[in-house]
Formats: structure tokens, sequence, C-alpha cells
């Protein structure tokens, strides 16, 4: 049993510039990682290539030294100690740094929505702003927390946060967009927004992928997550998900950012295939009923705001948003069937395949479905967020992690030098 890791050498860098989040694309990055020099574990990264404007892979590569020669039961407990090691290295994240860039990126979110609150006004002179921002409170209070963070943690931030943030943006004139609100009314939307980076995922968020074995393991392990970066003083982690081979399980195959891919190649289409197919269902659906209610004297009439049933007196027996409603009723089981179809058409004989495949070749077919996602990217993307040379790693429990390729920004050839000081240290 093994573990094989694919990835490109694509990565994104997001950057806040005159109240706009740009991103800049690279095709040189570094994206799958030995996590110990002695044990079978490897990481691989998706997403933005910092955390707070350090490169991952320098963190990465300072824990391996900092892990040494310990070892854990499960991956999940290499993850742990990872995300623990970036909680305490002040070396890398001062104190200072992480509550600065904290600040500054509540502060920058809070600019741009009131940018976007003065487009709304200049094109509707009736819209309510204090209106609109308590019906984003309502929204964030019922968002569920998927980091670890509670209410008790917001609590503390927001005790003395807010304040600080608005005296920032007040003295700082590269805020624009603040002259017509009282401080109250930016208190609010600076709380809101803290809320929000606690309990949502920002758009420039790391995946880490764990995968090997640990002492304990007898068949390969995964543990994925996403890290958001420090809020205030502490590290977050969102959307935890661990996966084990076991007898019942006995293959895992998984695309992570760009899927589209992966996703065809496992299930038979992608999420995009997917919700098209969705939407067409749910839009033609009164068209479908149509013939037939009409068959019992009624009809289906299209609004400004939706579909609205009648009967043959004209009454309206059911409105625009019970239709909506009652389509998504209808029409869930479908999507689901769909699912389970292609699931047992495409998956399941996949995942037999790939439990019989030698490594070899289950390294090959990784590497071919990341270089088709990059020829898709290219010809269908201007930003082309996959691409370059592709670093295939193999996981075995004996063998520990193997590069099967590996890109090198420099000739190896030329740089002999570098062999030797890798062979001094074996």
């Amino acid at each position: 049993m093994s573990v094989v890791l694919a990835a490109d050498s694509a990565s994104t860098v997001s950057y806040y510039e005159n109240g706009e989040r740009h991103q800049r694309y690279f095709k040189g990055a570094n994206k799958v990682f030995q996590l110990s020099d002695l044990h079978p574990i490897g990481l691989m990264i998706y997403g933005n290539a910092e955390i707070m404007g350090v490169p991952w892979e320098l963190v990465i590569k300072a824990f391996r030294k900092h892990l040494s020669d310990s070892s854990f039961d499960s991956v999940q407990g290499y993850a742990k100690a990872f995300e623990q090691f970036l909680n305490d290295n002040h070396q890398f994240f001062p104190a200072s740094a992480r509550q600065e860039n904290f600040t500054n990126s509540v502060a920058i979110e809070t600019a741009i929505s009131c940018k976007e609150f003065n487009e709304r006004l200049e094109d509707d002179a009736e819209f309510d702003e204090e209106g609109h921002i308590q019906f984003l409170e309502g929204k964030v209070e019922a968002l569920a927390f998927t980091n670890g963070l509670d209410n008790d943690f917001i609590a503390e931030i927001l005790n003395e946060t807010p304040s600080h943030v608005l005296q920032q943006m007040r003295a700082d004139d590269g805020f624009p967009y603040l002259e017509d609100r009282t401080d109250d009314q930016l208190l609010k939307l600076i709380s809101l927004h803290i809320k929000l980076k606690a309990k949502q995922l920002p758009e420039s968020s790391t995946g880490l992928v764990f995968a090997g074995f640990g002492n304990a393991s007898i068949y390969p392990e995964a543990f994925a997550a996403k890290s958001t970066g420090f809020i205030a003083n502490r590290l977050v982690m969102a959307d935890e998900q661990v996966t084990q081979i076991s007898h019942e399980n006995n293959s895992y195959i998984s695309g992570f950012a760009q899927s589209s891919m992966a996703d065809t190649f496992i299930v038979g289409f992608d999420a995009q295939a997917y919700s098209t197919i969705q939407e067409i269902q749910r839009s033609s659906l009164p068209d479908m009923l149509a013939p037939f209610v009409a068959k019992l004297g009624g009809a289906i009439e299209r609004t400004d705001t939706g579909n609205a049933l009648k009967d043959a007196s004209g009454q309206i027996i059911v409105d625009e948003r019970d239709f909506e409603q009652l389509t998504q009723t209808v029409l869930r089981p479908v999507g689901s069937q769909i699912l389970d179809e292609s699931r047992q058409k495409h998956g399941a004989p996949l995942e037999r395949v790939i439990s019989m495949l030698p490594v070899e070749e289950m390294a090959e077919l990784a590497a071919t479905m990341i270089d088709l996602q990059s020829l898709k990217e290219k010809v269908t993307r201007p930003s082309e967020t996959v691409g370059g040379p592709v670093d295939v790693a193999i996981i075995t429990k004996n063998e520990g992690l193997v590069w099967k390729k590996r890109k090198h920004f420099f000739d190896i050839d030329l740089n002999q030098r570098y062999l030797r000081r890798l062979h001094s240290k074996d």
C-alpha cells in the first residue's frame, strides 16, 4: 500500500492595493514536501503560497528540522504537531506582527464594504445601509463554527480590537470611503468582519494535505485542512478531514484546489457541470409541469420574482416562495440519484482498479491528471492557475518518501557541491 502526491508548480499570492484584492500567479513553486527526514510522511499544499508574508516552503522546512527524529502514531498527530509549531513560533510570526496583520485585514475588508455600499447608494438612492448591515449580522450569527473557535473567543477579540481598527483607519489616509460614516456605524461594520473572519474561510486560505503512515498505521492515512492564517494571536485550521485506508475503504483518490479533471475522472462530471444540470432542471421544471397543470384546469404563471401556481379560478394556491421551495424539494432526490448512479458506474470501478495498480502506474495516473487540468486551464482561463512542471512523490511504509518526478530551480549537473552536501548528511 502506498500514497502518491502530485502537484503542479503554479502558486497564488494575494495582496490588497487601493482597496482592491489582487492575485499574482507564479509557476515555480514547490507544493509537495518531505515532512520528516526519517519517517514516511509528506505534506502537499495548495492555494495561497504564503502565510503572513512568510512562504510556506520556509515554514515547512523549519518544521522538518524541528521535528528531528520525533514521530507520531497517526498522520493526524503530525498535522497537530505542525499546527502547534506554527502557533508557538514567534520567530516567523511575532505576536505584534500577528495582531497587526489581523487588524490590517479587518480594516481593508471594512473599507471594501464601505466602497461597495457607496456604489450601491449611487445606483439606488434609497439603499438602507443600516438595514443591510442588520441583515448581514443575522446571516453571520447563523453561520456555524468549523474551525475550533467559539463565541467566547469572538467576545474576547471584540472587547478591544474594533476600537483599535477604527483608530487605525481614521489615522490612515489610505482608507477612503469613511467620510460619511460615524464611528458607531464603522464599529458595527468592523465587528461584523471580525465575526466573519472567525467563522468563514477567506479566499486567501491555504490547503494542507498531510499523507503517509504513522507509527501505528498499517494502511495509508491522510489529514486535510485549510489554514486561514492567524486570527489575533491564534492560528486557525478549518475544514479538517481524516481519510484512512482500511479493509472496507481500500483506495482513495481526490483532487484539491482546481479539481475539475479529477472530479470528471472519478464521478463522470465536475462540480460546474453538475451545477449546470441542476440549474437547467430548476428552470425547466415549470415548463415541464405546465401541460399537466393545464389538464387539471390550472396554470403556472411566471412573475418578476419567480413562478406561481394558480387553480382553475385564477386564485394563487402556491406563491413564488413556496414554488421555489417545492422545486428544491422535488429535485433534491433527482440530484442525489444522478450522483449515486455516477459513483456506481465511474467511481466504484475506478477505486477497485486503483487499489490494485502498481505504484509506478499510480504515479503516472496522478501526473497525467495534473497535466490534463493544466491543459484545460491553459485553453479556458487567462490566469492559468494550474501549470508548470509536475512533482510526484510516492510514500510507502518501508521506503518512506521517494521522488518519482521532481523539478529543481537549478541544473543539478552544474551543482555537484549540492549533491555532496546532501550525501554528507546521509
